[in-house]
């Protein structure tokens, strides 16, 4: 294949890239990457806005070119194109090249986040003439895609303060789900100090699920660290935290609730978060 002119060097590890990839499409097909320093992070709405994900990533960046900026991928179309990692792909780079650059003022200013979590975009570097993404993954393969012209930009971050953080094992809170979804579509999550609900050992959290099928109480043991400030009853659709919540690394889970604000699922790395909006009526 042809080098590309005009090219500038991303390295992300094969494994970092893949599973940022494999997450995002199951949220959405398109999404805005972002480079900053040495961080390449995406954060993303599904096309219903209901569902948020962010994510980053360490970048290492080679050539002149050490500017950040952002580009537009079809997030979908890159999966079906990568290969499970394996052995043999373990501590290798997948390079991401970018054709036609040039500095330039953005055309369309790029939103700012309004919380300190996600680093903010200079703006200062536009992959706007860029038509092309070259992307070489271990073994050789070469992928070149087109880049798009998004039009929605990078969304906020929810910045609540949640009365409710709950570490659940990624695999308890799993199972749990799965058994709501066996007598309803949605799933509450109730924080309640007064042990109002009927449930063993009358835990203060609580996963409930209720359908023609039956009812499920599910207690969950609150650990030190945890935070209880506030009582909290909130409905979610089973499908959407499953679906994105099998994604997750193993490992500890971060619920964070209240009754105002979308569901927040944090992985132990605090480098992957996921929002869901509530439902507005109860079950």
């Amino acid at each position: 294949m042809e080098a590309m002119k005009n090219k500038a060097a991303v390295q992300v590890t094969y494994s970092s890239f893949y599973d940022m990839i494999r997450r995002l499409s199951v949220v959405v097909d398109e999404a805005r990457f972002i480079l900053e320093g040495d961080k390449l992070y995406v954060r993303t709405m599904d096309p219903s806005q209901i569902a948020m994900i962010y994510e980053q990533v360490y970048a290492f960046r080679s050539g002149a070119e050490q500017k950040d900026g952002y580009f537009d991928l079809n997030v979908s179309s890159v999966f079906k194109l990568l290969d499970r990692p394996s052995k043999a792909t373990a501590g290798q780079v997948v390079l991401l090249n970018f054709e036609g650059l040039e500095n330039k003022k953005p055309s369309k200013p790029h939103p700012q986040p309004s919380d300190s979590q996600a680093p903010e975009h200079p703006g200062a570097w536009v992959l706007e003439n860029a038509t092309k993404i070259e992307i070489l993954v271990p073994g050789g393969a070469v992928l070149k895609l087109p880049l798009l012209d998004g039009e929605n930009g990078s969304p906020k971050e929810p910045n609540f303060e949640w009365g409710m953080e709950l570490g659940v094992a990624k695999t308890e809170l799993v199972n749990c789900l799965k058994k709501c979804n066996a007598v309803s579509t949605h799933v509450t999550f109730n924080v309640d100090f007064t042990g109002s609900e009927k449930c063993l050992g009358g835990e203060v959290v609580q996963i409930l699920a209720r359908g023609d099928n039956g009812d499920v109480v599910i207690p969950f043991k609150t650990q030190d660290n945890d935070v209880l400030e506030k009582k909290a009853r909130v409905v979610f659709p089973i499908e959407f935290v499953l679906g994105i919540l099998k994604e997750f690394p193993l490992g500890v889970v971060r619920v964070s609730l209240r009754s105002d604000a979308p569901l927040k699922l944090t992985a132990k790395s605090g480098q992957l978060r996921y929002y869901l909006a509530p439902r507005v009526e109860t079950i």
